[in-house]
């Protein structure tokens, strides 16, 4: 099944100081390996550091 997703706003890349300290509970083997799923807390994190890089709404 494919999900089809569509974007609300246009963000600004972050810069890797603003998100390592969120996603580094994720690193494992080393630091070699990631996991990709975030939890909850993860999530809410990176999301409020996306909203002070907001471009522009898309409609």
């Amino acid at each position: 099944m494919k999900v089809q997703k569509r974007p609300c706003l246009h963000c600004k890349p972050l810069a890797e100081t603003l998100f390592k300290s969120i996603i580094q509970d994720n690193y494992y083997n080393d630091q070699h390996h990631f996991m990709f799923e975030l939890d909850r807390i993860q999530t809410a994190n990176l999301i409020s550091k996306f909203s002070y890089c907001l471009l522009t709404p898309i409609f």
